[in-house]
């Protein structure tokens, strides 16, 4: 239909995509009533690269569906890809039960005893094969198809972080590239259950084990300035007592006065030396009007639409207020839980957390009945 609407709009580039992209459908699903023929729930997994820097797609097919693809990046890995691949299948299946069958697109040194190892994991029997025809080969093609695209999309990734760093210091004067940056939110609802979140990014890209959270306590809901100063000022006791790394640079989602607060908690924690810039958001809020404030600048920075350094804070940015609303929302859902069960008379901190153990969550308790609610231990009848 939007094929046909394009075309009748005279808009041929779009209705000639629309053909190409509706032809590449009716593949796949050829492709997977071929599949569905032959039921077996399989993973097909791929590897491509050299050493150091291995792609590895997982897709797994069940019931002759495709349900998408998975890329892994085996960090550090510099033996040999079949050496990997099999080092990669024993952690992979660690975590879940591997299906009846795995096809690979390398033929494994011990294939025999790691298809038994993983068959005692599993409790059956696992086949790993190499497949030479049929469905099977389609699917191994795709698999490999998507682990080249991973890795490219990967490198191109690595190079546009580069050179968003570089031009990043260059537009804020500093002497050398940038090696750790770290960017901070503040998230609530309407001024309560305020969660301030830190992310760090550094060449390699998002260093997600160094994120953190900070729920934000004794402060006046919605005061943003007052919520931001407490991250810092905890953030900043953390940098100058050695428990984290110092960062090349700090950014702030914000304008002048989230930037004045948190200068003030940094100075606090004795950290006042780090370099802060606050990124605001234009006019409309719209991404490509961000404005850069300094501390010793009252005019702010505006970089061009286009500039790396700009697509680079972008990113960060998006990537605090993501992870700023994620904690935020979990600590409302827990706050919910408790309170509704405060609410019952008797009910104190200890008998909530029993029940809600007791039941796996709060919906669990709703549902149970008066004998079920009985034998929680210290709730009684």
């Amino acid at each position: 239909r939007r094929m046909g609407e394009a075309a009748a709009a005279l808009q041929f580039e779009d209705a000639a995509r629309l053909r190409d992209q509706l032809r590449e459908l009716q593949e796949i699903r050829s492709q997977q009533l071929s599949q569905a023929r032959h039921p077996t729930d399989t993973d097909v997994i791929a590897i491509v690269g050299e050493p150091g820097q291995y792609a590895i797609c997982v897709l797994p097919v069940r019931d002759g569906q495709n349900l998408g693809t998975a890329s892994h990046f085996p960090g550090n890995a510099l033996s040999e890809p079949a050496e990997t691949l099999a080092d990669f299948l024993l952690l992979y299946y660690r975590l879940q039960s591997a299906p009846p069958q795995i096809l690979l697109n390398l033929e494994l040194p011990d294939r025999d005893p790691l298809s038994q190892l993983l068959a005692e994991t599993a409790d059956h029997a696992v086949q790993l094969r190499v497949p030479r025809r049929g469905p099977a080969v389609r699917w191994l093609a795709l698999a490999v198809e998507n682990a080249h695209n991973a890795l490219r999309m990967r490198a191109l990734k690595s190079e546009l972080l580069a050179a968003g760093l570089q031009v990043l210091a260059r537009v804020l004067s500093l002497p050398a590239p940038l090696q750790r940056v770290e960017c901070f939110d503040v998230s609530h609802t309407a001024g309560e259950g305020a969660v301030a979140s830190c992310v760090v990014f550094t060449p390699e890209g998002a260093r997600k084990r160094d994120y953190r959270r900070y729920n934000i306590e004794g402060v006046t809901p919605g005061d943003d300035y007052a919520a931001m100063h407490q991250a810092l000022r905890r953030h900043g006791a953390h940098i100058a007592s050695g428990e984290r790394p110092r960062p090349d640079l700090v950014l702030i989602d914000g304008g002048p006065g989230q930037l004045a607060a948190a200068a003030a908690g940094l100075a606090e924690a004795q950290c006042a030396d780090l370099m802060l810039v606050g990124v605001a958001k234009g006019a409309d809020r719209r991404p490509g009007q961000e404005r850069l404030f300094l501390r010793d600048d009252a005019v702010p920075v505006t970089l061009a639409a286009d500039s790396a350094a700009l697509h680079f804070i972008q990113r960060v940015r998006d990537e605090a207020h993501r992870f700023a609303i994620t904690g935020h929302r979990r600590r409302r859902a827990r706050r919910y839980r408790e309170s509704i069960l405060e609410t019952v008379p008797g009910l104190g901190p200890a008998r909530r957390r029993a029940l809600l153990t007791h039941f796996g969550g709060l919906q669990g308790v709703m549902r149970a009945a008066v004998t079920d609610l009985a034998t929680v231990e210290r709730v009684g009848p």
